[in-house]
């Protein structure tokens, strides 16, 4: 019997691949696109759904979408926007990949029979003593063991990285060579869910966010210039 996989695709080259190395390999594939945002988003829109239900139709696999939009907004989004108005800067990717992709996400799989679950990301699940633990990707460029960090040590036994071993060139000839045309994506760097305009009217528009500006003084309160409200400023902002 074929061991079940369950493939995340979000229409992209990574995770397009990921399926088809897994097809190629033997497992029984089936395709799934999550719904997590309502709004404009970077992931997740119709169109991406529909490169992702195109990718599947050409690999000769299933391909549903499961919308978690819900669970999305409680767990990842109301997170963020209450850590990041507390003076905090949270990282919801993370936050995501342990609650939805690699907790709601992974449950489903496990209750619908599949044997695993598995997604594009660059990354590596290695053993040691018997025990699953996440390892860098083969490209240190593109490696996002950081990003997965928060996953639960049970949920490793039952995940598959098809891409780990590959570098970010490799994928993309593979897509080629396997004919899998994908529309040219811009790679998203930073929260899905956060429009081009910004964090601060993302909170504005949807929290009710109202930021007090103030003056930036030195240690005898000379001025020396003006801030757009504390919340601008987090701790571990890379800016």
């Amino acid at each position: 019997m074929k061991r079940k996989v369950l493939v995340g695709m979000s229409g992209g080259v990574d995770s397009s691949v990921a399926a088809y190395l897994l097809k190629r390999e033997g497992f029984e594939v089936v395709g799934v696109s999550l719904k997590l945002y309502p709004e404009v988003s970077k992931c997740c829109r119709a169109q991406d759904i529909e490169d992702a239900r195109r990718v599947a139709e050409r690999l000769g696999i299933r391909h549903f979408t499961l919308d978690l939009t819900p669970e999305f907004k409680s767990k990842v989004v109301d997170y963020f926007a209450r850590e990041y108005m507390r003076g905090r800067t949270p990282n919801p990717c993370a936050l995501c990949n342990r609650k939805i992709k690699f907790g709601l996400l992974f449950e489903f799989a496990q209750k619908s029979g599949f044997h695993y679950l598995a997604t594009g990301h660059y990354a590596k699940v290695l053993f040691r003593d018997n025990e699953p633990y996440l390892a860098p990707a083969k490209d240190e460029k593109k490696s996002q063991e950081y990003f997965l960090s928060l996953i639960k040590p049970q949920v490793l036994w039952r995940v598959l990285f098809p891409l780990g071993n590959l570098t970010k060139g490799e994928v993309v000839s593979l897509a080629k060579r396997a004919g899998l045309s994908l529309r040219a994506k811009k790679e998203s760097q930073d929260a899905c869910f956060i429009p081009k305009e910004g964090y601060m009217e993302f909170l504005r528009k949807n929290y009710g966010l109202k930021p007090q500006r103030g003056l930036i003084v030195d240690k005898e309160d000379r001025p020396l210039g003006e801030h757009q409200g504390f919340i601008a400023y987090t701790i571990g902002q890379r800016r």
